[in-house]
């Protein structure tokens, strides 16, 4: 007979085996279009390993965030494995493994059962809401800062029991680099409060604080950054118009609806739909909101653990419960490590169960074979889902297919057919877009682009226009009027049009080379030369200000010098850039002009 170690090893092999198999089937993968060029495969900040680069990642906000931990990931990603989406998703694989065995860590040193830790666990590692986490590579953020927080709170675990002030500083470093990774984990302090409460079964009274203040001044100074970083993005909007109050008051439905992501995950979706706006009259707002207080009030009958389990489920919500404004309603990855607690709960519940049946082993036999088949039903539906964030094509159609009323997949499905040369495709998503929301900037940035690449300017400008009106803090509607201009042979308006892109977003290289290659087609050569130059300050390893600085010194009559340079942006290119192509024609045709006058260094 094997001993129970034995078993639980194997137990545990087999939840992770379950799991991997599980995010095997987004391979082959691609980056979506969704965050993923914004965040990777266009985001300047990973391209360089430099000091510098190293710096800005520190010391500023990106993409209406602050994620600094996040990014030097990508940045690390990027110098090993260049533009490889398979590699990224396999990262994001082994950090939800990482996380899988941390939590179980976490639940033996807390002090769960073997059998309830290792039934928690499987939930957890094999449940379909956490897809959506793990197969997006943009949502690595919530993977390590899930990770970095588990391993804070085994620590913490460890310095209560022990008092060791070793474990508290490890507890303090990873809880910073959970913050610091993706800051929806700045409730940590009170959750490590539940803790001394509910399982260290503390009295309100003989709680301390102030071996929470380390956990708490840093998780209110990034705070009020990531209220900062969101404000300045414009980030800080609500899905819908009810106020802060009605919010507070819809919190009950919310509860439930996420409570109904867990327990039957068979609609997820990457987008869910808004519905009605909330108001005082809906029934539903007030049910709900009833139904959460006799929630909490019946917590004072039920045992620590459950107790703890539901704040451990409401605390880790609260960041993400449009009390602060968010765009969204809901979204399967904010369930990621909220979603614990209920797990914790359930296998408690059910192995409870399971004993109370011992004497009735035919219906124990029949229980446990259901709830086998509850475990396969949720591994398939898993496989099935993950399977559907392989594309950005797969993603946005099933996404129309579940929310056709969403404006955002329609546009995002369009980029796609656009990227594929499919225009009147694109052309139809984005209309489709535009009717749904007319005042959707991305969408009629979308019918913009179509109209210019069909050459009905005037289409084009309307739209644009529009784009610029409905954003005017967006480099990209404004880079695209500029566009619009130049082909109309406005190119003075064209080029202030560049400018005021790289004003709106000094962040932008796109509209730092329309600049430049303005003043080459104008024989502005000196003009040219420094713009280009700043590129390659600003994005050292940007192929195109080497590209650019090539075309500028070839001008010169320096062709050794533009030679260097094309070598250099082509070793840049090289493994991410489909256009290298480009390079290996101009520096043979250059070559051949080196060749022919005899010489290959001016």
């Amino acid at each position: 007979m094997k001993s129970p170690s034995k078993l639980g090893s194997i137990g545990l092999a087999a939840i992770l085996l379950a799991a991997v198999t599980i995010y095997l089937g987004s391979l082959p993968k691609e980056y979506t279009n969704w965050d993923d060029p914004t965040y990777i495969t266009e985001n300047p900040l990973i391209r360089s390993l430099s000091l510098g680069t190293v710096n800005q990642i520190l010391t500023r906000p990106y993409f209406s965030n602050y994620a600094p931990i996040t990014l030097l990931s990508y940045l690390i990603d990027f110098h090993i494995f260049k533009l490889n989406a398979n590699a990224s998703h396999l990262l994001n694989v082994g950090i939800h493994l990482g996380c899988v065995l941390t939590l179980l860590l976490v639940l033996r040193t807390v002090g769960v059962a073997p059998e309830a830790a290792l039934l928690t666990v499987a939930l957890f590692a094999c449940h379909p809401v956490n897809v959506e986490a793990v197969s997006w590579a943009s949502e690595r953020k919530t993977l390590l800062s899930a990770l970095f927080f588990l391993m804070s709170f085994h620590f913490y675990v460890r310095y209560r029991q022990e008092q060791s002030r070793t474990s508290y500083l490890y507890s303090i470093l990873f809880f910073l680099l959970s913050i610091l990774s993706k800051a929806s984990t700045i409730v940590a302090p009170v959750i490590y409060l539940a803790y001394d409460y509910g399982m260290k079964g503390e009295r309100l009274r003989e709680l301390k604080l102030y071996d929470k203040l380390p956990f708490l001044v840093p998780a209110e100074v990034l705070a009020f950054a990531s209220v900062y970083a969101a404000r300045s993005g414009n980030s800080l909007r609500s899905y819908h118009e009810g106020g802060s109050l009605v919010n507070l008051l819809g919190l009950g439905r919310l509860f439930w609806d996420y409570l109904g992501s867990l327990f039957f995950p068979f609609k997820l979706s990457a987008i869910y739909r808004s519905g009605a706006p909330l108001g005082w009259t809906d029934i539903g707002l007030w049910l709900s909101l009833v139904l959460v207080v006799l929630t909490i009030v019946s917590l004072g009958y039920l045992g620590r653990q459950v107790q703890f389990g539901v704040w451990w489920f409401a605390i880790f919500l609260i960041p993400v419960l449009n009390l602060v404004p968010l765009p969204v309603r809901m979204a399967d990855r904010y369930l990621y490590l909220p979603q614990i607690g209920i797990w914790g709960i359930t296998s408690h519940l059910i192995l409870r169960s399971i004993r109370q049946l011992n004497k009735y082993r035919m219906l124990r036999a029949v229980w446990i074979g259901l709830l086998c088949l509850m475990g396969g039903v949720l591994w398939t539906s898993a496989f099935q889902y993950s399977r559907i964030w392989r594309t950005s094509f797969t993603l946005w159609t099933d996404v129309t297919e579940k929310n056709f009323k969403s404006s955002l997949a329609h546009c995002s499905l369009g980029e796609w057919f656009a990227s594929q040369g499919q225009l009147n495709a694109a052309g139809l998503q984005f209309q489709i877009a535009c009717e749904l929301n007319p005042s959707f900037n991305y969408a009629l940035r979308g019918l913009g682009r179509y109209y210019l690449a069909k050459g009905q300017l005037d289409l084009a400008e309307k739209y644009y226009r529009s784009a610029i009106n409905a954003a005017p803090s967006s480099d990209a509607e404004i880079e695209g009027l500029g566009l619009v201009c130049a082909e109309k042979g406005a190119y003075q308006r064209a080029l202030y049009m560049f400018y005021r892109a790289t004003y709106v977003n000094p962040e932008n290289p796109s509209a730092f080379c329309r600049i430049a290659r303005f003043y080459l087609s104008t024989s502005q050569l000196s003009r040219a030369d420094a713009v280009v130059r700043l590129i390659i300050a600003k994005f050292p390893q940007a192929p195109d200000g080497y590209w650019l600085l090539g075309r500028v010194l070839e001008e010169q009559g320096r062709l050794s010098d533009a030679v260097k340079a094309w070598e250099a942006g082509r070793g840049f290119a090289e493994g991410h850039d489909p256009d290298i192509s480009r390079f290996d024609r101009k520096l043979a045709a250059t070559y051949q002009k080196l060749h022919a006058h005899g010489t290959t260094n001016e």
